[in-house]
């Protein structure tokens, strides 16, 4: 049985005449409409059907995304709009295969469970992806890893270029102590931290402090040993 996976969206719009035998046919959308495509967790088929022809072709956008766009920075024109750098909102054409005909629904229902099962095993990673990608449009100063482990989330932020910040403390002594001196995971409770020249570390630093997460602080020092005579 097909389970439901996904939710019909319907828009009008002009799409280019089909290119070569067995060719495709192009489809102008707004980056942004794609960004917020890809990003959701159930699929997303972009269908365009000529009403006069009476004939339709589909395509897995979230795929083709990746496999298609993947290898370059599709966004960077939708970054640029934002930030002012370009006065219209950026567009990418999307090619749906002729191959991929809306009437054959026999296809098109394996294509849609391959599509569902496709998603499930990206659940992970594309969690991952967004949270990482959000996180790094807050400061585009850093760069942004995320690692889960046993239930434990782990960022690993490094600075693009010189960033100057401020690390206040408002905690008993001994608490500080643990965590500066002897490099011990604490319990920061709200208000006890405020980090200032970042609105990156001020996220993070809220919301581990908001669900009880631990911070530690840790020295890396190179050294030796030398075997005794």
């Amino acid at each position: 049985m097909l389970k439901p996976c996904m939710g019909p969206q319907t828009r009008k719009g002009k799409a280019v005449p089909i290119v070569g035998p067995g060719g495709f046919v192009g489809k102008e959308m707004e980056i942004e409409h794609l960004d917020s495509y890809f990003r959701l967790p159930v699929p997303v088929f972009l269908v365009v059907v000529d009403v006069e022809k009476k004939v339709g072709y589909w395509v897995f956008l979230q795929r083709y995304i990746k496999e298609r766009l993947g290898d370059r920075d599709w966004r960077l024109p939708l970054r640029e709009y934002r930030e002012g750098k370009r006065k219209t909102r950026p567009e990418l054409t999307i090619r749906l295969p002729t191959t991929n005909r809306l009437s054959d629904t026999d296809g098109l229902k394996v294509a849609i469970r391959n599509a569902c099962g496709y998603m499930a095993s990206l659940g992970i990673d594309h969690g991952i992806a967004y949270e990482e990608d959000a996180l790094r449009g807050v400061d585009t100063r850093f760069d942004v890893n995320l690692m889960v482990s046993k239930g434990r989330r782990h960022f690993h932020i490094q600075a693009k270029e010189p960033v100057s910040l401020s690390l206040k403390f408002d905690m008993e002594k001994e608490k500080l102590e643990d965590l500066m001196g002897r490099g011990l995971p604490i319990t920061i409770l709200p208000g006890e931290a405020k980090i200032d020249g970042s609105p990156l570390f001020q996220r993070i630093l809220d919301d581990v402090t908001a669900n009880n997460g631990q911070f530690q602080f840790k020295r890396e020092f190179d050294g030796h040993v030398k075997p005794a005579p």
